[in-house]
C-alpha cells in the first residue's frame, strides 16, 4: 500500500482523476485539507495547492476542475470542509444534523461549525447556494430542531452503545447531556400534544418508548 504520497509527485491529470473520483463516490469534488484515498494519496493537500497557484494553472486546468464544481477560495473551502464532515456524518448516522458540542476524531469542532451556519442563515448573510446545498442533505435551521437534534442523536448514540435507546431518568452522557432528563421531557410533551407528528414517528422507528425506563 502506498502511504502518504506526497502531492507534488505524479502527474496533475493523476490528482484530476482522483479528484473526479472523489466527486463519484461522495457527491462533491472538494475533499477537506487532510483527506487522503485508501491507498495514501494526499487529496485534499493537492487540492488546496491548486487553489494556492491557481494562477500558474493552465486555462484547460482551471476549466476542467471548474466544470466539476471544485471551488477556489479559502472561505469557500473552509465551508467546504463542513459541508463535507457534514455529508461523511449523514453517512454514518443517517442523518446530517450532528449534537452542537460534536467534534470528528481529529478534534475538528464540526457541531460548532453547524451552529455558525445557523446564526449566518438567521442573520441573512449565508449565500443562497450554500442554504440550497445543505437543505438538500436535509440540514435543519430551527435553534429549536437543532435542540431536539442533539437529544435524538445522543439517543442514537445511547442505543449503538447499550441496544436500547430508552436512557434512565438519571443518565448523563460522557460530555454532561443530560439525555434521560431530555428523554423524559419528550414523553411529557408527548403525553401533552405537544409533539410534532415528525419527530413522534422519528423516536418511535428507533424504538423510543413513551414510558419512563425509571
Amino acid at each position: 500500500m502506498i502511504v502518504n504520497v506526497k502531492p507534488n509527485r505524479l502527474g496533475w491529470d493523476f490528482w484530476y482523476k482522483l479528484t473526479t473520483e472523489y466527486k463519484n463516490e461522495f457527491g462533491n469534488p472538494n475533499a477537506k485539507v487532510s483527506y487522503k484515498t485508501a491507498e495514501g494519496y494526499r487529496l485534499g493537500s493537492w487540492q488546496s495547492h491548486q487553489r494556492t497557484k491557481k494562477e500558474k494553472l493552465s486555462i484547460d486546468q482551471i476549466r476542467r476542475l471548474e466544470e466539476i464544481g471544485f471551488t477556489w477560495e479559502i472561505l469557500e473551502e473552509r465551508f467546504e470542509k463542513g459541508f463535507q464532515e457534514t455529508l461523511f456524518y449523514k453517512k454514518s448516522t443517517g442523518n446530517p444534523n450532528a449534537p452542537l458540542n460534536y467534534k470528528t476524531p481529529e478534534g475538528y469542532r464540526f457541531g460548532k461549525w453547524q451552529s455558525h451556519q445557523r446564526q449566518f442563515y438567521n442573520k441573512g448573510t449565508l449565500s443562497s447556494d450554500r442554504i440550497r446545498q445543505l437543505e438538500e442533505i436535509g440540514f435543519t435551521w430551527d435553534l429549536l430542531e437543532e435542540q431536539f437534534e442533539k437529544g435524538f442523536q445522543e439517543t442514537l448514540l445511547y442505543k449503538k452503545s447499550t441496544g436500547n435507546p430508552n436512557a434512565p431518568a438519571s443518565h448523563k452522557t460522557a460530555e454532561g447531556f443530560r439525555l434521560g432528563a431530555w428523554q423524559n421531557t419528550k414523553r411529557v410533551h408527548y403525553k401533552k400534544g405537544k409533539l410534532f407528528p415528525d419527530r413522534i414517528k422519528r423516536l418511535e422507528e428507533i424504538g423510543f418508548k413513551w414510558r419512563s425506563s425509571d
